[in-house]
This record gives C-alpha cells, sequence and structure tokens, in this order.
C-alpha cells in the first residue's frame, strides 16, 4: 500500500469519526435515522469547511505552512460527501 492510500484510509476514517459524533446530537430530538445521518454529514461538511478555510489563510498568510493539511482536509470532505 502506497503512502497515498494510506492517506486515503486516514481521510475515510476521520470523516465517518465526524458524522458518527454529530449523529447523537441528531437523534436526542427524535429525528428518524436517515435525517439524522443527513444532518451530521451536513455539520461534518461544515466543519471541514472552517478547517479548510483556516488551512487556506495560513497558507496565504506563510509561505512555510504545511500544504498537507490543506490536501487532508479536503480528503477528508470528498469521503464525507461519499458517506
Amino acid at each position: 500500500m502506497n503512502a497515498f492510500n494510506i492517506r486515503t484510509m486516514i481521510a475515510e476514517e476521520k470523516a465517518k469519526e465526524l458524522v458518527d459524533k454529530f449523529k447523537p446530537m441528531l437523534t436526542q430530538y427524535g429525528v428518524s435515522m436517515s435525517i439524522a445521518r443527513y444532518g451530521a454529514k451536513q455539520c461534518a461538511l461544515i466543519a471541514v469547511d472552517e478547517i479548510i478555510n483556516e488551512c487556506d489563510q495560513v497558507t496565504q498568510s506563510n509561505d512555510c505552512a504545511p500544504h498537507y493539511n490543506f490536501h487532508y482536509w479536503q480528503e477528508v470532505k470528498n469521503e464525507i460527501n461519499k458517506l
């Protein structure tokens, strides 16, 4: 398995973890599991978009900023959309 596949696997796990963290907050209000799953995905996407925006701002203001984080979070966002 090459480094790209390992990073992708980690991004898949992080995507699932984020969505799973938001689900209980939605199910406690009695919504169906399908609606909770959709809502959890939307919440996770909002959170990841905030992280991506921060990574982008750091990259623009600092030539030494790690580009890996930006790309990693883009991968996580893609994986959330696949769920």
